[in-house]
């Protein structure tokens, strides 16, 4: 597990479902998880749980629980904190809690769906304000307007001055009658020259170029900066080196410079601050998929409620389409009782296409064989019922694959699986789904 530096290196971190041993005293007592008592069975499918102890060792499997962990023992032996990153959204913990970080600041825009506050899904103090990448081109534009006001700036030549050169190697001009004076007084073969005018470079470079620095270090964090990075990074060429005096004179476009790396910096460490709450990711991220599919497709007109199952159910119009979470889709089949399923997602479009999507918060690209087969029946079992042409997995895809699609024999229906990602801009998921339906996504 690797730790990169932008994150403090003193924590202990690991990787969501993985299991962590610790000194403990003797097997008596209780072990608490932030407050929770820790049960020695997974008794749910998403809290973390004791897998062993004894000799004074226990192992806690995390399980499906993200953020920062307080481990605790009724007797005192045991008091270790641990942050646990989704290493689904991310390879390394940095851009692991940064996706978590964006993925919980979007959540109020969830408002916009006229969902009740308090249906949103726990994730206390997992929101940090992370720097967006709307506020990066703000400061790079005001960069770019203090660039162009120095450039502009008057220039002035320094006066001749004398230089004493040791040796012979004079880069200027030689001042003869002066180095045939300093021969007389036994320094043979220093040379005197005369520098020929410099020109002076206007106040505020230092201040500018560290400015233009910060900016190609921030923009290249998020995953739609390299244009601007690129662009950043010419300017900076463009600029003179600092030289002289000058450049450690402030005035007012220094300060406004400086006041714009501070900005920059300071909202660079808050983003990669570690969370001080906890949630479980897999409903987290089921929650937020299903909200930025009714934001893309613009479908927004609509309520919802809680089931007694703990899934968000509903019905929501938008431009050409209709959107349903969590269908509850009946039916008896060859036997006596009625059976019920439930896809994440229904989407019917004007044009008659139907599309069922399943979220997964799964590596679907390392599950085994068994496990793919049954994700490939639940999803072909939920286009028959609703008599779905498409079929689509939507996952975090960690590989970078953005769309993967399979024709069914005969081709008539395809089954597909689409990335869904927090750090990816919000355009691209609506650029996705109209391959869906090209006629009916705005």
């Amino acid at each position: 597990m690797s730790v990169t530096a932008a994150l403090p290196t003193d924590c202990l971190f690991l990787e969501e479902h993985e299991s962590l041993t610790l000194t403990t005293g003797p097997e008596q007592g209780i072990l608490m998880v932030n407050g929770e008592i820790l049960p020695r069975a997974s008794l749910s499918p998403s809290s973390p749980y004791i897998e062993t102890w004894a000799e004074g060792e226990v192992t806690i499997n995390v399980h499906d629980w993200v953020g920062r962990l307080h481990l605790t023992s009724s007797e005192g032996f045991l008091d270790q904190v641990i942050y646990v990153y989704p290493s689904k959204l991310g390879s390394t913990a940095e851009q692991a809690f940064t996706a978590l970080t964006r993925l919980v600041d979007s959540l109020p825009e969830t408002t916009r769906l006229n969902y009740p506050t308090e249906l949103v899904p726990v994730s206390e103090n997992l929101r940090l304000q992370p720097l967006s990448f709307s506020d990066i081109e703000q400061v790079a534009l005001r960069a770019w307007y203090l660039t162009r006001e120095w450039k502009r700036r008057p220039r002035w030549t320094e006066g001749m001055q004398r230089r004493v050169v040791r040796g012979g190697a004079v880069p200027d001009r030689v001042d003869w009658a002066l180095t045939l004076e300093e021969w007389g007084r036994g320094r043979f073969p220093d040379h005197v020259a005369r520098d020929l005018p410099q020109a002076v470079l206007p106040r505020g470079l230092k201040a500018i170029r560290q400015l233009w620095e910060t900016l190609i270090d921030v923009t290249q964090r998020f995953p739609e900066g390299s244009a601007l990075a690129h662009a950043a990074r010419q300017t900076l060429n463009e600029l003179p080196q600092p030289s002289g005096a000058a450049e450690h004179e402030r005035d007012q476009m220094a300060r406004t410079a400086y006041a714009l790396v501070e900005s920059l910096e300071k909202s660079g460490r808050q983003s990669r601050q570690l969370p001080a709450g906890h949630a479980a990711m897999a409903p987290l991220y089921e929650f937020w998929v299903q909200a930025s599919v009714l934001l893309a497709l613009g479908a927004t007109d609509g309520h919802f409620n809680l089931n007694s199952q703990g899934l968000y159910v509903g019905t929501f119009r938008g431009p050409d389409v209709t959107v349903t979470l969590n269908p509850r889709l009946a039916f008896f089949g060859v036997g006596q009782g009625q059976q019920f399923l439930m896809p994440d997602l229904l989407l019917e479009f004007d044009s008659g296409q139907c599309v069922v999507a399943d979220v997964k918060y799964r590596a679907l690209h390392r599950l085994p064989t068994e496990q793919i087969r049954e994700v490939n029946r639940q999803l072909l079992t939920y286009m028959g019922l609703t008599h779905a042409a498409t079929g689509v997995v939507l996952w975090p895809a960690m590989t970078g694959e953005t769309l993967r699609e399979e024709p069914l024999p005969s081709s008539r229906a395809r089954l597909l699986r689409m990335r869904c990602h927090p750090l990816d801009p919000p355009e691209e998921l609506a650029s996705r789904l109209r391959l869906l339906n090209p006629t009916g996504v705005p």
